[in-house]
Protein backbone atom coordinates (compact mmCIF):
# COMPACT_ATOMS: atom_id res chain seq x y z
CA UNK A 1 0.00 0.00 0.00
CA UNK A 2 2.69 1.98 0.55
CA UNK A 3 4.45 1.69 -2.66
CA UNK A 4 0.77 2.31 -4.32
CA UNK A 5 0.79 5.38 -2.78
CA UNK A 6 4.33 6.67 -3.21
CA UNK A 7 3.63 6.12 -7.00
CA UNK A 8 0.39 8.01 -7.11
CA UNK A 9 1.73 11.25 -5.20
CA UNK A 10 4.91 11.13 -7.42
CA UNK A 11 3.27 10.78 -10.97
CA UNK A 12 0.01 12.92 -10.00
CA UNK A 13 1.42 15.76 -8.16
CA UNK A 14 5.25 15.63 -7.94
CA UNK A 15 6.35 15.87 -11.40
CA UNK A 16 3.90 18.13 -12.36
CA UNK A 17 4.51 20.32 -9.35
CA UNK A 18 8.32 20.50 -11.35
CA UNK A 19 6.77 21.34 -15.15
CA UNK A 20 4.53 24.33 -12.82
CA UNK A 21 7.34 25.61 -10.77
CA UNK A 22 9.40 25.42 -14.44
CA UNK A 23 6.11 27.41 -16.30
CA UNK A 24 6.15 29.75 -12.82
CA UNK A 25 10.32 30.39 -12.95
CA UNK A 26 10.02 31.11 -16.73
CA UNK A 27 7.14 33.66 -16.07
CA UNK A 28 9.20 35.59 -13.11
CA UNK A 29 12.21 35.61 -16.16
CA UNK A 30 9.65 37.09 -18.68
CA UNK A 31 8.86 40.09 -16.18
CA UNK A 32 11.85 40.76 -14.59
CA UNK A 33 11.81 39.52 -11.85
CA UNK A 34 13.80 37.38 -8.93
CA UNK A 35 14.00 33.43 -10.34
CA UNK A 36 15.52 30.26 -9.94
CA UNK A 37 19.19 29.47 -11.60
CA UNK A 38 18.71 25.82 -12.64
CA UNK A 39 22.54 25.29 -11.47
CA UNK A 40 21.56 25.60 -8.32
CA UNK A 41 19.72 21.69 -8.59
CA UNK A 42 23.35 20.55 -8.41
CA UNK A 43 23.06 20.78 -4.58
CA UNK A 44 21.00 18.28 -2.69
CA UNK A 45 19.39 20.60 -0.19
CA UNK A 46 18.06 22.66 -3.23
CA UNK A 47 17.09 19.59 -4.63
CA UNK A 48 15.02 18.54 -2.49
CA UNK A 49 13.42 21.66 -1.14
CA UNK A 50 12.40 21.73 -4.43
CA UNK A 51 10.53 18.56 -5.28
CA UNK A 52 9.16 19.40 -1.43
CA UNK A 53 7.59 22.87 -2.98
CA UNK A 54 6.70 20.90 -6.65
CA UNK A 55 4.47 18.14 -4.16
CA UNK A 56 2.63 20.98 -2.68
CA UNK A 57 2.31 23.20 -5.78
CA UNK A 58 1.60 20.34 -8.11
CA UNK A 59 -1.50 19.38 -5.09
CA UNK A 60 -2.64 23.15 -5.28
CA UNK A 61 -3.15 23.50 -8.93
CA UNK A 62 -4.74 20.02 -9.11
CA UNK A 63 -7.89 21.78 -8.23
CA UNK A 64 -7.63 23.96 -11.33
CA UNK A 65 -6.07 20.92 -13.92
CA UNK A 66 -9.34 18.84 -12.90
CA UNK A 67 -11.73 21.92 -14.23
CA UNK A 68 -8.99 22.56 -16.66
CA UNK A 69 -9.67 18.68 -18.18
CA UNK A 70 -13.40 18.81 -18.42
CA UNK A 71 -14.50 22.88 -18.89
CA UNK A 72 -17.81 22.09 -19.50
CA UNK A 73 -20.73 20.37 -18.16
CA UNK A 74 -20.16 17.12 -20.11
CA UNK A 75 -21.18 12.88 -19.08
CA UNK A 76 -18.84 12.20 -16.41
CA UNK A 77 -16.48 9.24 -16.47
CA UNK A 78 -18.75 7.64 -14.09
CA UNK A 79 -21.20 7.86 -16.25
CA UNK A 80 -19.73 6.96 -19.39
CA UNK A 81 -18.55 3.83 -17.75
CA UNK A 82 -21.47 2.37 -16.78
CA UNK A 83 -23.11 2.95 -19.86
CA UNK A 84 -20.79 1.03 -21.83
CA UNK A 85 -21.31 -1.98 -19.39
CA UNK A 86 -25.03 -1.41 -19.61
CA UNK A 87 -24.09 -1.46 -23.47
CA UNK A 88 -22.36 -5.02 -23.21
CA UNK A 89 -24.47 -6.94 -21.25
CA UNK A 90 -28.52 -5.42 -22.18
CA UNK A 91 -29.86 -8.48 -20.47
CA UNK A 92 -28.00 -8.27 -16.53
CA UNK A 93 -30.34 -4.59 -16.24
CA UNK A 94 -27.18 -3.32 -14.28
CA UNK A 95 -28.64 -0.84 -11.94
CA UNK A 96 -25.71 1.05 -10.75
CA UNK A 97 -25.20 4.60 -10.00
CA UNK A 98 -21.58 6.99 -10.30
CA UNK A 99 -22.05 7.68 -6.77
CA UNK A 100 -21.74 3.93 -5.75
CA UNK A 101 -18.15 4.08 -7.67
CA UNK A 102 -16.36 4.94 -4.12
CA UNK A 103 -17.94 1.79 -1.94
CA UNK A 104 -17.27 -0.45 -5.13
CA UNK A 105 -13.75 0.70 -4.63
CA UNK A 106 -13.47 0.39 -1.16
CA UNK A 107 -15.09 -3.41 -1.70
CA UNK A 108 -12.43 -4.10 -4.30
CA UNK A 109 -9.18 -2.78 -2.38
CA UNK A 110 -10.70 -4.76 0.64
CA UNK A 111 -10.81 -8.18 -1.87
CA UNK A 112 -8.83 -7.65 -4.80
CA UNK A 113 -5.39 -5.98 -3.95
CA UNK A 114 -3.81 -6.49 -7.73
CA UNK A 115 -6.74 -4.85 -9.18
CA UNK A 116 -7.19 -2.03 -7.01
CA UNK A 117 -2.88 -1.41 -7.23
CA UNK A 118 -4.55 -1.56 -11.24
CA UNK A 119 -7.12 1.01 -10.71
CA UNK A 120 -4.91 3.30 -8.72
CA UNK A 121 -2.53 3.53 -11.33
CA UNK A 122 -4.87 4.64 -13.88
CA UNK A 123 -5.76 7.32 -11.48
CA UNK A 124 -2.70 8.33 -10.79
CA UNK A 125 -1.74 8.61 -14.85
CA UNK A 126 -5.05 10.38 -15.57
CA UNK A 127 -4.28 12.83 -12.89
CA UNK A 128 -0.36 13.23 -14.15
CA UNK A 129 -1.62 13.62 -17.78
CA UNK A 130 -4.25 16.30 -16.91
CA UNK A 131 -1.97 18.43 -14.98
CA UNK A 132 0.53 18.00 -17.57
CA UNK A 133 -1.86 19.17 -20.05
CA UNK A 134 -2.79 22.55 -18.05
CA UNK A 135 0.97 23.24 -17.20
CA UNK A 136 1.95 22.89 -21.02
CA UNK A 137 -0.90 25.08 -21.69
CA UNK A 138 0.53 27.79 -19.41
CA UNK A 139 3.96 27.15 -20.84
CA UNK A 140 2.60 27.68 -24.30
CA UNK A 141 1.32 31.42 -23.37
CA UNK A 142 4.17 32.35 -22.12
CA UNK A 143 5.38 31.14 -25.40
CA UNK A 144 3.16 33.36 -27.15
CA UNK A 145 3.63 36.27 -25.17
CA UNK A 146 7.52 36.03 -25.84
CA UNK A 147 6.81 35.61 -29.49
CA UNK A 148 5.10 39.24 -29.76
CA UNK A 149 7.53 40.72 -27.20
CA UNK A 150 11.07 39.54 -28.16
CA UNK A 151 10.94 39.35 -31.58
CA UNK A 152 8.82 37.05 -33.99
CA UNK A 153 11.51 33.83 -34.87
CA UNK A 154 10.12 30.72 -36.63
CA UNK A 155 11.64 28.50 -34.42
CA UNK A 156 9.78 29.76 -31.31
CA UNK A 157 6.50 29.51 -33.29
CA UNK A 158 7.17 25.88 -34.12
CA UNK A 159 7.80 25.60 -30.38
CA UNK A 160 4.55 27.19 -29.56
CA UNK A 161 2.69 24.93 -31.81
CA UNK A 162 4.70 21.66 -30.18
CA UNK A 163 3.98 22.40 -26.84
CA UNK A 164 0.06 23.31 -27.82
CA UNK A 165 -0.49 19.90 -29.84
CA UNK A 166 1.14 18.07 -26.51
CA UNK A 167 -0.97 19.90 -23.78
CA UNK A 168 -4.22 18.52 -26.25
CA UNK A 169 -2.77 15.14 -26.06
CA UNK A 170 -2.20 15.06 -22.70
CA UNK A 171 -5.60 16.43 -22.00
CA UNK A 172 -6.71 13.66 -24.32
CA UNK A 173 -5.12 10.99 -22.50
CA UNK A 174 -6.19 11.95 -19.45
CA UNK A 175 -9.50 11.81 -20.12
CA UNK A 176 -8.87 7.91 -21.35
CA UNK A 177 -7.02 7.12 -18.52
CA UNK A 178 -10.04 8.27 -16.30
CA UNK A 179 -12.76 6.25 -17.61
CA UNK A 180 -10.17 3.22 -17.46
CA UNK A 181 -10.00 4.00 -14.34
CA UNK A 182 -13.99 3.98 -13.98
CA UNK A 183 -14.40 1.21 -16.34
CA UNK A 184 -12.95 -1.51 -14.39
CA UNK A 185 -14.41 -0.49 -10.81
CA UNK A 186 -17.74 -1.31 -12.15
CA UNK A 187 -16.58 -3.92 -13.94
CA UNK A 188 -15.27 -5.70 -11.37
CA UNK A 189 -18.26 -4.82 -8.86
CA UNK A 190 -19.95 -6.82 -12.13
CA UNK A 191 -18.61 -9.63 -10.24
CA UNK A 192 -20.27 -9.21 -7.60
CA UNK A 193 -24.02 -8.47 -8.66
CA UNK A 194 -26.31 -5.99 -10.46
CA UNK A 195 -27.15 -3.66 -8.11
CA UNK A 196 -25.64 -1.63 -4.96
CA UNK A 197 -27.98 -3.43 -2.41
CA UNK A 198 -26.77 -6.80 -4.24
CA UNK A 199 -22.76 -6.13 -3.83
CA UNK A 200 -22.79 -5.43 -0.56
CA UNK A 201 -25.17 -8.90 0.59
CA UNK A 202 -22.57 -10.47 -1.74
CA UNK A 203 -19.62 -9.30 0.29
CA UNK A 204 -20.77 -9.74 3.31
CA UNK A 205 -21.60 -13.20 3.12
CA UNK A 206 -18.05 -13.72 1.59
CA UNK A 207 -16.81 -12.30 5.12
CA UNK A 208 -17.71 -9.40 6.67
CA UNK A 209 -14.66 -6.83 6.41
CA UNK A 210 -16.91 -3.89 6.35
CA UNK A 211 -17.19 -1.37 4.14
CA UNK A 212 -15.68 2.12 5.64
CA UNK A 213 -13.76 4.00 3.33
CA UNK A 214 -10.07 4.55 3.95
CA UNK A 215 -8.44 8.06 3.80
CA UNK A 216 -6.91 7.59 0.46
CA UNK A 217 -10.31 5.96 -0.81
CA UNK A 218 -12.27 8.87 -0.73
CA UNK A 219 -9.28 11.44 -1.44
CA UNK A 220 -9.27 9.12 -4.74
CA UNK A 221 -12.97 8.91 -4.96
CA UNK A 222 -14.20 12.16 -4.01
CA UNK A 223 -14.91 13.30 -7.22
CA UNK A 224 -17.59 12.16 -9.58
CA UNK A 225 -16.08 11.83 -12.92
Amino acid sequence: MSFVAGVYDVFAYTLPGILYIYVGNEVLKLIGGSYLIYQDFTNSAVTVLILFVAFIVGHQMDFLADRWRTPTKTKTSSTMAIEELKGLYPHLKIDFRPRDRAIFFTIIRRRHGEIAGTIDNNKAISVLFQNVSLGLFLYATVLGIKLFTEGFAAVNLLLLIVVIVLSILARQRSKLFNLWFNNLIFETALTYGTSTNEIIRQTQSLGNNGIAQSDSTKKRGRRDE
